[in-house]
């Protein structure tokens, strides 16, 4: 081939003649310049065929000529095919125009080296304005494997939508190639290798190139022996050491116990281990909470109207407070759930202020009812309607009207930012009028760079398309239109922008209805749709929350109650102090409500839904305690003393598990999400609160209702009475339950072993379980399950191909001199940085699992490449190029001042056809120069994640940031300190607290578990029994940990909380049982059954079963987030401290419990007085309180 045949088509003439010498010195100086000393003879090209050939070559540098490598060899292929003086030997023209004789198609022969050679030494070139690898500008989307992949899209003529004037059939094999009888030679000319030392290329082109790459510190591999992990053998050698010893201690009691038979001595279950007499052991501390509180209940009891009076004054006075405070609800996401100290969110706002906010992003996902393939006509149409409806939607905002235009964000002046599939066509009319509209669509999706249009960027197939497709275009799942409108750091300038979103809801949810009748799904999301939709009062939860209430009241009057007879039902009933105990509940809430809106501290609708929830879960097992000692007191003595007796014995116990709880609770205000850490603080003042009102207000109602019933009136109408009855009082199912049966069964010797060895067994596997914890709070689990954001969520997880965009900002490195630019420039140097910026990101990317999808879009690398663009981007005093292309392979660079007036160009001039690489569009916003001192104050490098679907993967791709960024800074050093830089990413700061989540968890639930010991050690006055209730606490939050790993509740400042409140409620399980055994003489299991037998039933009724009530309303909550965090924890809670506390401890206590007897005034008998089936049998006699309190 040789001239020009048509050079309009730019097709070359078909001859076959022999090679010409070279004979003008000109056009030989050009084709070695161009193809190498090779052709410094002989050539098949003529001055023409050299100008045009040698302007395409200008214009692959600018997408290859970052690899000297990668650029000679593209040179050698195409030299090879234009100029070549042996083209016969390895080409053969297979058509011609014979009207012309211009070439349409032709064989080129090459050896498999020589084309994967090609391929390998440009595969790794990244343009880094698209974030896209080099090679894909040439093939577009077409999945290339190998080198024939790459050559057979080279060889593609136009009319096959390729590059190439006339089709090129590369043939690339090894052996010789016979072609309609001609054999042709492969040609094996020399391929460099991208780290060739002639021709070597920089390290973000060319992984070879490259330094090694850094241990990448995150998802090291597991410490392993034989396969199996070592925690797990761990434990399972624990576990075992454990059943053995269990094991042998139950044949030594069954020896014990045999030997005792023989010798004729008490049983082996009285006493197992230890023998001895058995020590009485005082108090100053017990004895003195005792007192305080025998004389608050009868000042109480004896003043039973004052304290009624001055307790509904105060409930009043926090009532008004409300109308000179102005009640408060905090709905900013921001503010919700992210900590104002979090070092992200710092990062965050420096972000915003210095290169602006991220845009608010309105987004619609497209997909079809049946899931096919949505590449559908009437589908694309709808589409466009859509698109076409929003340009036109306006809104009304302080009597002016405002369209999109007024806020959309514009990378080009004069159009919006609008991310669509509808940017396949120009228009909507050239759409309706395409003929072929799916050859449109591929043709655009395959090679975007044949749909530019003038007035906007090109097409990202993987933004605007979704689906699991790979390179198959044609068969997505979904259509993606993401509309960009500005934001600002100063929120009162939203408010426009807030109007028309909330229009756009309105229209979007009517377009649902409609485009569902049709066979498509619309799901949506505006800026503003999250904080609307999580702060959005579902009147569902009102409904639950005053069932729970009513059920509450209902279940409290009847386990309150002690009918004798049905004559006597509505004088045994206790439905006006069931209603009373409830409505302290309420009030306890209403204080707390009143007492942080005082100071000013924000509720939140989680705080207004849940507490009234949790605090009545756990604010009314204490009357349960109180009535059921008050109704085993003697009813001999006077209802005061009663009433002051029973407080005095239960006080102590309620008052551990008000301050464990409280302070369980306080301790959760340290928490650094505010909403929890807010949450926290309103339930320990409600819980702490709701205990003073308890042993105030409760005790005196209760004193009012035992008079009515001892004068034999009807509850709730106490001015009626009834004619004297007997009244025969009798213990309840539940105690006659626990007296016995419960507690005769554990004292069996075989069923406290079998429970030794099943608790130890499911404990060990629960700390297996805890390293199957799940992290993370899905956003979708906060949200009401109606709401139109889970539907969205879902789509996004399934649909979208790319995931967010990341950012590396560096501040104060002056890249306007050498340094700066050797660090942050990958491509422009001989002497090439191997690690920077671009560099060492590009490494860890190919070789470690970084969760960064694409290469990083340098600004200064694309600045460089405008100033030495050959069709003269960058032009000076309007003749000269700014800088020449070899520019591209300087050893000096570009400093000061002079840098900076290009950069201002650079930064303002809008890229088109002839400039692609202007900065406007990708840049503008992205560098802040200081043309004053000569300096750039800060910039940033974009680049994008994988698709994060998993909470998991949103971790994992924070913690990916963080490394690569702390490698970064460890190879760059100025002035022996590490540049500053930092990533961020728009989701950082939601993410940052799970970082550290698993220590803040281990943190706060050991100062908790700390604090429950040294309240038990000290209210209890035993050493032994405060390390029995700690263990308890750690056993039930171990098997609550694994509960939550099988049951899909994920560890997070929500679950971190619950397991607090976890702690603190299970002191309640665990604390009146250990109390009740203390005080009680006999042997360990005696002591056991008998504690059992006093309490059991308060704790199984009045703890376990108000709660369960309490906790199993919440199923009927909309919200996810209160059906996974708050009932699924809760009723594990519960039952967990069921089973701990009526089951385990006391087989505990049977085992380990003290030999001593805690007595109070020294008086050796036990605290509790049953009261008898007879009422006439009553022991009148009262072994706690000294006769001096008679």
């Amino acid at each position: 081939m040789k001239g020009f045949c048509n050079p309009k088509k730019k097709l070359y003439c078909a001859v076959d003649t022999e090679p010409v010498p070279i004979t003008d010195q000109l056009f030989k100086r050009d084709l070695i310049k161009l193809c190498g000393k090779k052709y410094d003879r002989f050539a098949c090209c003529d001055k023409e065929q050299l100008k045009y050939f040698s302007s395409q070559m200008e214009r692959a540098r600018l997408i290859v000529g970052d690899c000297p490598a990668c650029f000679e060899n593209f040179k050698n292929v195409w030299c090879s095919a234009t100029c070549s003086a042996s083209q016969s030997d390895f080409m053969k023209v297979n058509e011609i125009d014979k009207r012309d004789n211009s070439v349409l198609k032709l064989t080129y022969a090459v050896t498999e080296a020589y084309a994967d050679g090609l391929f390998d030494s440009c595969k790794q070139i990244t343009l880094g304005m698209s974030n896209k690898k080099a090679y894909e500008f040439i093939t577009g989307n077409t999945p290339v494997r190998n080198g024939k992949d790459f050559l057979d899209i080279l060889g593609r003529s136009v009319d096959e939508k390729g590059n190439s004037p006339y089709h090129i059939s590369f043939v690339v094999q090894d052996d010789d190639v016979n072609v309609n009888d001609t054999i042709l030679k492969p040609l094996n000319n020399k391929m460099h290798t991208c780290f060739d030392e002639e021709y070597k290329c920089n390290c973000v082109d060319c992984l070879g190139s490259c330094g090694p790459p850094d241990p990448w510190p995150i998802n090291k591999s597991p410490c392993l022996i034989a396969e199996m992990r070592c925690s797990t053998l761990f434990l399972i050698i624990s576990q075992s050491i454990f059943l053995i010893i269990i094991f042998i201690a139950f044949l030594i009691s069954k020896r014990i116990e045999k030997w005792k038979e023989n010798v004729e001595v008490e049983s082996i279950e009285s006493e197992p281990f230890i023998f001895g007499t058995q020590k009485l052991k005082s108090g100053k501390l017990n004895d003195l909470s005792h007192r305080l509180f025998y004389r608050l209940g009868l000042t109480m009891a004896r003043h039973p109207y004052k304290v009624l009076s001055i307790t509904l004054f105060i409930v009043c006075l926090s009532a008004l407070s409300f109308l000179w405070n102005e009640f408060q609800v905090e709905t900013d996401p921001v503010k919700l759930w992210v900590s104002p100290n979090s070092e992200s969110l710092r990062q965050k706002e420096y972000f915003d202020n210095t290169f602006g906010p991220f845009y608010r992003i309105e987004q619609l996902i497209f997909t079809t009812s049946g899931g096919d393939s949505i590449v559908q006509r009437n589908v694309i149409d709808e589409v466009f309607k859509i698109e076409m409806d929003i340009m036109k939607l306006k809104a009304e905002h302080q009597n002016s009207t405002v369209k999109i235009n007024d806020l959309c964000f514009e990378a080009i002046p004069g159009r919006c930012m609008v991310q669509t599939v509808t940017d396949v066509w120009k228009d909507y009319d050239t759409f309706k009028k395409s003929s072929d509209w799916k050859s449109d669509f591929n043709k655009c999706t395959e090679t975007p760079v044949n749909c530019l249009y003038g007035d906007r960027a090109p097409l990202m197939p993987e933004v605007v398309l979704g689906g699991k497709i790979g390179n198959q275009f044609d068969q997505a799942s979904a259509f993606i239109t993401t509309i960009l409108l500005n934001n600002y750091v100063n929120k009162t300038r939203l408010a426009p922008a807030e109007i028309w979103e909330s229009n756009l809801r309105k229209y979007l949810v009517e377009k649902k209805v409609e485009l569902a009748e049709k066979g498509i799904n619309l799901s949506f999301s505006t800026e503003s749709s999250l904080e609307i939709e999580l702060n959005k009062n579902n009147s569902a939860n009102l409904v639950a929350i005053i069932l729970s209430y009513l059920i509450m009241f209902v279940y409290v009057q009847i386990a309150l109650g002690r009918f004798s007879t049905w004559k006597r039902v509505f004088i045994d009933s206790r439905g006006l102090l069931a209603f009373g105990g409830i409505m302290i509940v309420g009030f306890s809430i209403l204080i707390s409500f009143s007492f942080f809106n005082a100071i000013r501290l924000k509720t939140t609708m989680i705080i207004a839904e849940v507490i009234p929830f949790l605090v009545l879960a756990i604010g009314v097992d204490n009357i349960f305690i109180l009535v059921h000692m008050f109704d085993r007191t003697s009813h001999n003595l006077s209802i005061e003393e009663r009433i002051a007796r029973a407080l005095g014995r239960s006080g102590p116990s309620i008052l551990l598990t008000a301050l464990t709880e409280t302070a369980a609770f306080s301790i959760g205000g340290f928490i650094s999400m505010p909403s929890v850490s807010s949450f926290s603080l309103y339930a320990a003042v409600a819980i702490f609160v709701d205990f003073i009102l308890q042993i105030t207000c409760f005790v005196s109602l209760l004193t009012i209702d035992s008079k009515r019933h001892l004068d034999n009136r009807i509850d709730c109408f106490p001015c009626v009475s009834l004619p004297k009855s007997s009244y025969n009082f009798k213990s309840s199912i539940l105690h006659r339950y626990m007296k016995n049966i419960h507690s005769r069964f554990l004292s069996k010797t075989r069923v406290r072993y079998s429970i030794l060895v099943l608790f130890t067994t499911t404990f060990f596997a629960s700390l297996y379980g805890l390293f199957n914890i799940q992290i993370g709070l899905d956003q979708k689990v906060a949200l009401p399950s109606d709401s139109y954001l889970v539907e969205y969520f879902r789509n996004v997880e399934n649909h979208l191909m790319i995931g967010p965009p990341l950012y590396f900002v560096v501040r104060g490195l002056n890249i306007t001199d050498q340094q700066g630019q050797y660090i942050i420039s990958s491509k422009f140097w001989k002497d090439a940085n191997i690690y920077s910026l671009n560099a060492i990101i590009e490494t860890n990317r190919q070789v470690s699992d970084t969760m960064i999808a694409t290469p990083v879009s340098n600004w200064l690398d694309d600045y460089f490449v405008w100033l030495s663009n050959p069709d003269g981007c960058c032009v000076d005093e309007e003749t000269d190029f700014c800088m020449e292309p070899e520019f591209r392979f300087m050893n000096e660079s570009l400093k000061g001042e002079k840098f900076l007036s290009y950069l201002s160009q650079f930064l303002n001039q809008v890229p088109d056809e002839s400039c692609p690489s202007a900065g406007r569009a990708a840049y503008s916003s992205s560098i802040v120069p200081d043309y004053n001192k000569t300096t750039i104050v800060a910039s940033n490098f974009r680049t994008y994640f994988n698709v994060l679907k998993t909470q998991n993967d949103f971790i994992q791709a924070m913690k990916s940031a963080n490394a690569m960024t702390e490698i970064i800074k460890r190879h760059n050093k100025v002035n022996d300190e590490p540049i500053d830089i930092y990533p961020y990413s728009i989701f950082f700061i939601f993410f940052e607290q799970y970082l550290t989540v698993v220590q803040t968890a281990l943190t706060v639930l050991s100062i908790v578990t700390a604090i429950i010991f040294v309240f038990s050690f000290l209210l209890l006055q035993s050493l032994s029994l405060a390390i029995l209730i700690t263990l308890m606490i750690i056993s039930i939050l171990v098997h609550l940990g694994a509960i939550m790993s099988v049951w899909d509740i994920t560890l997070n400042a929500v679950s971190i909380v619950n397991m607090v409140i976890a702690a603190g409620i299970s002191v309640e399980f665990c604390s009146h049982i250990t109390r009740a055994y203390l005080v009680t003489i006999g042997s360990k299991i005696e002591r056991m059954q008998q504690a059992l037998s006093d309490f059991g039933s308060s704790v199984l009724s009045g703890i376990t079963l108000t709660k369960l009530f309490g906790v199993i309303v919440l199923l009927l909550a909309p919200s996810k987030i209160f059906q996974i965090f708050y009932f699924r924890m809760y009723i594990s809670i519960v039952l967990l401290g069921f089973l701990h506390g009526l089951v385990y401890l006391p087989v505990l206590l049977s085992f380990f419990g003290p030999n001593y007897v805690l007595v109070t005034k020294h008086v050796p008998f036990s605290e509790v007085d049953d009261v008898p089936e007879d009422e006439d049998a009553i022991n009148t006699s009262d072994p706690i309180i000294g006769s001096d309190e008679q």
